[in-house]
């Protein structure tokens, strides 16, 4: 007799070998989805995200002071002009405005009739008498036995026509263009094309570098609007960002130049003033000691002594704007 199998047991027994399964519609994910941010590995825990958010918050509020003093220059640069032009007082006001001299008569005692006329007459330009042939005759201007040669009739002819009326003021000539007008004219003008690779320096203080290179972006309100580069392993341009300063940098025309040419014949010597590259700038330091193919310099601000090599090193030249040309160094012979 054989045993009575349990029921589960026969149907699964009498099911087939192989279930066909149904295949799903594949369905896309969402773009923002986390699982999406993960897969690309772009997702951020909370205190990642939180700290991403304050970066940005920061940024955008350096970005805004840097709009705002970049707007209280232009509009100081403007009073300036205003007061040196005369349109407004060093206090703020206006200017008064200068009446113009009428013809009415200045207070004080009338004249008698025929003493005014007798006046007006001696003020009036004496005319020329005409002969009857229509010339003019020479003796006919002549004002007795004291009074001075005649005049031709070119000069007394220019002469009534610059005869002032009364009432009316003379014209003033125009001033000529102020110096400073002009060399604020020439500095406004760009010597540079967008797009062009330039060396700029921020002014930021000891933390930064004296020189960096960078793009330009546009020039606009007098002033240019630029990127930060970097060399990366490859010697390839991209971009750079230094801490706590915004993402385009501007800076006036005269903080900007271009990428000084290099010197092979330039070799620093011991308490010489040269530029040391380091962190994608170029910074001031001072020779101290000079050994076989190394140098050791000091950054003076930070006390910082740095020993590298003459690659990494050049010499301080002058950028002239006015002859487009940089101020050669002066190469010393080498110590024998």
């Amino acid at each position: 007799r054989s045993p009575i199998a349990p029921p589960q047991l026969q149907r699964v027994a009498t099911m087939p070998c192989e279930i066909p399964r149904v295949r799903l519609q594949h369905l896309p994910e969402v773009a923002g989805a986390l699982r999406a941010q993960r897969r690309l590995g772009t997702s951020l825990c909370s205190r990642q995200r939180s700290e991403r958010e304050e970066m940005e918050r920061k940024n955008a509020v350096a970005e805004a002071a840097e709009e705002a003093i970049a707007s209280a220059e232009d509009y100081v640069e403007e009073v300036k002009q205003q007061l040196a032009e005369g349109i407004i007082r060093p206090d703020g006001s206006l200017p008064e405005k200068r009446k113009r001299q009428s013809g009415a008569r200045a207070p004080g005692p009338r004249k008698p009739a025929a003493e005014k006329a007798a006046s007006e007459n001696a003020a009036a330009p004496k005319k020329p008498r005409l002969s009857e042939g229509g010339k003019e005759s020479g003796a006919a201007v002549t004002a007795g036995p004291t009074s001075k040669k005649a005049k031709s009739p070119a000069s007394s002819a220019v002469g009534a026509s610059t005869i002032e009326k009364p009432g009316k003021k003379a014209a003033e000539p125009k001033k000529a263009a102020e110096p400073k007008k002009a060399a604020k004219k020439a500095t406004a003008t760009p010597l540079f094309e967008v797009g062009a690779m330039v060396e700029v320096g921020l002014q930021a203080g000891a933390a930064f570098a004296n020189w960096y290179e960078a793009q330009l972006i546009e020039f606009a309100k007098g002033k240019w609007k630029m990127t930060l580069q970097r060399r990366d392993e490859a010697g390839e341009m991209e971009p750079l960002r230094l801490q706590g300063r915004p993402v385009t940098e501007t800076a006036k025309p005269e903080m900007v130049r271009p990428v000084p040419p290099p010197e092979p014949e330039w070799t620093p010597s011991v308490d010489e003033t040269c530029e040391l590259l380091f962190s994608d700038g170029w910074w001031k330091v001072k020779v101290q000691e000079v050994s076989t193919g190394a140098f050791t310099v000091l950054y003076a601000p930070a006390n910082a002594v740095h020993t590298v090599g003459l690659e990494r090193l050049r010499p301080v030249v002058n950028w002239d704007a006015e002859a487009s040309r940089f101020d050669k160094p002066v190469i010393k012979p080498a110590r024998r």
